[in-house]
């Protein structure tokens, strides 16, 4: 069989950063990357809003980029201090945004209607996921994964 090349290029393992929740400091996970935001993407587009599932969705995307070694300390806390989706999720596109070195303008948590960019001649998936989590009442996971979106 003949080859067509070889692909793949050797990245290095980021250094882990660090971020302050409450009176504690967190490490990020090094290993997170744009590659995991792909399969946030793709998970995002399949949640049922109604459904716990929603709720393990955010909790694994801290998962993924809070350090391994930190994340049962780091979700005690959260439980400790009662904080919400839209806290939690702050610190999601925050992390995300850093280690992926994908910078990205804060959106407002209401919407006052469609977004004014032009629309593709087809409609994305996580666009109507975010339609139909804002429409059910949810605008806290559709600008989740609005920002996930943007951060990919």
């Amino acid at each position: 069989m003949a080859s067509i090349g070889r692909f793949g290029k050797p990245r290095p393992v980021a250094e882990a950063l660090t971020f302050e929740f409450f009176d504690d400091e967190y490490r990020t996970n090094p290993l997170f990357s744009e590659v995991a935001l792909i399969d946030f993407m793709e998970e995002a587009a399949d949640i049922d809003e109604k459904s716990a599932r929603a709720y393990a969705f955010l909790k694994d995307a801290l998962r993924q980029t809070v350090h391994p070694d930190d994340f049962a300390a780091f979700w005690s806390v959260a439980l400790a201090e009662r904080q919400e989706t839209e806290d939690l999720l702050e610190i999601f596109q925050s992390v995300s945004r850093s280690l992926t070195d994908r910078p990205t303008s804060r959106s407002s948590v209401s919407t006052d209607g469609p977004s004014s960019t032009d629309t593709s001649s087809e409609d994305g998936s996580s666009s109507q996921v975010i339609a139909r989590l804002e429409s059910n009442g949810r605008p806290d996971l559709a600008l989740m994964v609005t920002r996930a979106q943007r951060s990919a």
